[in-house]
């Protein structure tokens, strides 16, 4: 086959063209100069808009919420000579709100909040308006605690942490998006997950590129003051662990971070009150869903001492259980559309270095959650835990046997998401929330 000249002439013209193109793209994009930085602003103008409208929609299954149609509503098991004694908190996505209930172990509600953000939290200026909710259903519960007095103080995601009273009025606010988890420390300062979204470049995280969130630990004091903040990125960096901040990150040419590359979703201080091994008081331990890693740090320090990385996959919610190990809540949601996948609660002793599954779905008592998820280790063996996207809580005992269910239908075929759960200490009993309600009420007139 001959080719004419000009064939040949027009098919160099357009490879010509073509690289110029391609080294022009690759120029702008590396020195981030026109048309990239156009680019961005409409892709970022047009993520804003799809936001609104997904948040608009009337949609016949709400966010939060997942079809069950053979769903029964409240307690369906309930073996209370075999339950760990005490009610349970639980917070849950409504169909137009957030709910916090105290549960009693046949189903009676004994106290309970309403959580609606346009009362509880009605101006919301410090968000950047990419991140503002559009509507309740862009709110809900993530991260809670009882406190002393029979209020909450609750991470109202993605505003920032907030504390109410056991009527639900407002005692404080604070403007910093706290997120996932809240712990209160025996010192009585709280403990919680934080981020701060950036859409401009910061020289000290020079290896992202905006928009992306910095992912931080903040301690509380109980009156909503911030006495302590770190930085995650920075942390990584300082302790020679940089390359984790890139896990997240596929690109080669141009290895920005950007977005939510670690997802934080936990930090927990070791209780003071427990016996220190392998670790010890003043140590934070750290949950990364997005690198399946977890680390523990000493927070005066700032010394990293322990790393964890890829035992588990996209886990949630690890917690001290004594001084060498921590439980973990095991997502383990790889290719879960194609097969059936069980989530599980695995042991990890940091000491020996080992790993062990102490609860994982069965057949006989099926449990998985794709995101989210937590467990409370209880003190006679039982275990609780939270399939936060079945909307589910259930207790298994010592045998291994389903000692108490509890569903969270909003409507019929439809459940709704449970984000925390916790088995409260008998000391909150019906008539200590009698007794908080009554103070608040007498204090409000």
């Amino acid at each position: 086959m001959k080719f004419s000249s000009n064939v040949i002439s027009l098919a160099l013209f357009y490879v010509v063209i073509a690289t110029g193109l391609w080294g022009f793209g690759a120029y702008s994009y590396r020195n981030q100069v026109f048309p990239v930085p156009l680019a961005k602003k409409i892709g970022k103008e047009a993520k804003t808009a799809l936001y609104e409208i997904f948040y608009e929609l009337d949609l016949a299954v709400s966010p939060g919420n997942k079809k069950r149609p053979n769903a029964i509503d409240g307690i369906t098991v309930s073996r209370t000579d075999e339950m760990m004694p005490g009610l349970t908190l639980v917070s849950q996505k409504a169909e137009e709100s957030s709910d916090v209930h105290i549960i009693h172990a046949l189903g009676k509600v004994v106290h309970s909040w309403k959580i609606e953000w346009q009362k509880l939290w009605p101006n919301v200026d410090h968000l950047d308006s990419s991140i503002k909710p559009k509507s309740q259903r862009g709110t809900y519960i993530h991260g809670i605690e009882l406190m002393p007095d029979g209020g909450l103080v609750f991470n109202y995601e993605p505003m920032g942490m907030i504390r109410v009273d056991a009527c639900g009025s407002v005692k404080w606010r604070l403007n910093y998006q706290t997120h996932h988890s809240v712990h209160i420390g025996i010192n009585g300062n709280i403990y919680a997950s934080g981020k701060e979204f950036h859409n401009k470049k910061l020289d000290r995280l020079a290896d992202h590129e905006p928009s992306f969130f910095e992912l931080t630990f903040v301690e509380i004091s109980p009156e909503g003051k911030i006495i302590d903040k770190i930085s995650f990125q920075e942390l990584l960096e300082n302790n020679g662990l940089g390359g984790l901040r890139q896990l997240g990150i596929t690109a080669s040419a141009w290895n920005l971070g950007s977005g939510d590359t670690l997802h934080l979703n936990d930090v927990e201080p070791f209780p003071l009150d427990m016996e220190p091994g392998y670790f010890a008081p003043g140590d934070i331990l750290v949950s990364f869903r997005n690198i399946n890693g977890i680390i523990v740090f000493n927070q005066k320090s700032r010394k990293v001492k322990y790393i964890n990385i890829g035992q588990v996959i996209q886990q949630h919610d690890p917690d001290f259980v004594d001084g060498n190990s921590f439980t973990v809540f095991d997502n383990n949601n790889r290719i879960y559309w194609k097969r059936k996948s069980q989530s599980r609660i695995v042991k990890v002793n940091a000491l020996k270095g080992t790993i062990e599954t102490v609860l994982q779905g069965t057949e006989k008592i099926p449990f998985f959650t794709d995101v989210m998820g937590m467990h409370q280790m209880l003190k006679n063996g039982n275990i609780l835990v939270v399939e936060t996207r079945n909307g589910r809580v259930f207790e298994v005992g010592k045998s291994g046997e389903l000692v108490w269910n509890y569903n969270n239908v909003v409507k019929e075929g439809v459940v709704g998401n449970i984000y925390n759960a916790k088995r409260l200490s008998t000391q909150y009993n019906s008539k200590f929330f009698e007794d908080a309600t009554k103070r608040c009420s007498e204090n409000s007139t």
